[in-house]
């Protein structure tokens, strides 16, 4: 195991410098990140590695104003500044995160001369690590099942069995992947889990997981890297009232499940998608080939990202919205998603499909397709090219759903190329709804259960006679 002894900054560590003449009015101080003090600083060695990866963000306040720079470990750094007194502090990072700080001193510089910072640090609350496959074992155990702040950084590829993490746990990867070797969940995340370009790798098209590979209880938030290639449990489980899920960046992709082939939120959970993409995941044989929610009080936001080329031969090739969820979109897009009967009978909502709660703010449901090729004569509930509402609630206020397509092959005839109202009600009072192909209804169409208000007025069952409507 390769740990950061940074217990040895609470005896100081000293930041030298050398005296010497400096013509002019100015003097200088020079800090030193390296050399012999350092290592004297750290004895045990690992350190001197973990310094490739910290930032000194250096300050300095004195007669003529207010000096900052950052510099990388191990380096020397000399200032010319104005004679006076001059008060120093350092603040190191690894990767973004608190590594260490120091207390303010005070430097007295003379005009020609040079004087060294002498600073004494002090460690975070956060321990630091590195591992590669050789030592994950050993590094791993005692950080995933014991308390505290972790950061771990990758020094190469991993290939693991389940891993089970209650600590509050950064991992760092450096563009290296984590594999899954065995069946179940690669991280079940109790604590909280950060991952920074790193790749989660579940075990291949070949082989069925019924576990997805991160389960959430927890709090777990993806930074930047991948979530792919889980067959069975897909690739993020988000469980119950204390579930969070956070997506800042990243790509979640070729995972499938029953439902919520990319993601599925469950029991109360919580999802904010703040950017990033889940595309090419698969739902099996139910719903949300993207992702899918479910229970009272789940939530998922979608502030920003892309939601692309997912599939299912249910309902709700992109998104599936269950009873008693909420899904609210601000921005983003939802697109090129496929909901196609030829593997289990329905084809519903391409883009999406809606029994709980849909509020669409802003961004775009575009290019998503609900394919039916069933002989049998097809219901009323059946399309709904970009969404389909059976039995939710969904409500406009805002974005653009365009060029999606019901298509009923067989003689059939397709129904809501845009929006597919079989039950429940559909409110429009901004937006654009446009370019939408169907049989009936290029815009929407509305089954005897539902109920359509455009711009405040309701609007008669049947398909609207509107091909584009525009709502500024």
């Amino acid at each position: 195991m390769k740990k950061i002894i940074i217990i040895a900054l609470l005896t100081g560590l000293i930041l030298i410098g050398c005296f010497s003449p400096y013509a002019g009015e100015e003097g200088s101080i020079t800090i030193s990140f390296g050399g012999s003090s350092r290592a004297a600083a750290w004895p045990d060695g690992p350190v001197n590695s973990i310094l490739l990866y910290i930032e000194h963000h250096i300050t300095l306040k004195g007669p003529s104003g207010t000096i900052t720079r950052t510099v990388k470990g191990g380096t020397t750094v000399r200032f010319s500044v104005a004679p006076g007194v001059w008060e120093v502090t350092v603040e190191d990072t690894c990767y973004g995160l608190p590594f260490a700080e120091s207390e303010p001193t005070t430097v007295d510089i003379k005009a020609g001369q040079n004087e060294p910072a002498r600073i004494v640090m002090k460690p975070s609350e956060i321990t630091f690590h590195t591992a590669n496959n050789s030592d994950w074992s050993n590094t791993v155990g005692p950080i995933f099942t014991g308390t505290g702040n972790h950061c771990l950084i990758l020094t190469g590829n991993i290939t693991t069995g389940p891993n089970s993490i209650g600590a509050n746990l950064t991992i760092i990867g450096n563009g290296h992947s984590i594999t899954l070797s065995d069946p179940g969940s690669l991280f079940t995340v109790n604590g909280t889990l950060t991952i920074r370009d790193l790749h989660l790798k579940g075990q291949g098209a070949g082989v069925t997981n019924t576990a997805s590979l991160v389960t959430v209880s927890g709090e777990f938030t993806m930074e930047s890297g991948s979530i792919s290639g889980n067959t069975g449990g897909g690739g993020v489980y988000v469980n119950g009232p204390s579930a969070t899920f956070i997506m800042n960046s990243g790509t979640i992709s070729e995972n499938s499940a029953t439902t919520g082939g990319g993601v599925f939120v469950n029991g109360g959970g919580t999802f904010n998608m703040n950017d990033g993409t889940i595309s090419k995941n698969n739902a099996t044989t139910g719903s949300g080939g993207g992702v899918g929610t479910s229970g009272s009080g789940t939530t998922f936001t979608m502030n920003g990202g892309s939601i692309s080329g997912n599939t299912t031969g249910n309902v709700g090739g992109g998104v599936y919205v269950g009873i008693y969820t909420t899904f609210t979109m601000k921005s983003g897009s939802i697109s090129g998603n496929t909901a196609d009967s030829s593997t289990v009978g329905n084809g519903n909502g391409g883009g999406m499909y809606v029994i709980g709660t849909f509020d669409l703010y802003g961004g775009s449901i575009s290019g998503n397709t609900a394919i039916y090729n069933s002989t049998t004569p097809p219901g009323v509930d059946m399309g709904g090219g970009g969404v389909n509402v059976a039995g939710g609630t969904f409500t406009m206020y805002g974005g653009l759903i365009s060029g999606n397509a019901a298509i009923f092959n067989i003689s059939q005839t397709g129904r809501g190329g845009g929006v597919l109202v079989s039950d429940g009600s559909f409110t429009m009072s901004k937006g654009e709804i446009s370019g939408n192909k169907a049989d009936l209804g290029k815009s929407y169409y509305l089954s005897s259960n539902g109920n359509v208000n455009i711009g405040g007025s309701t609007h008669p069952n049947g398909f609207a006679e509107e091909d584009n409507i525009i709502i500024p």
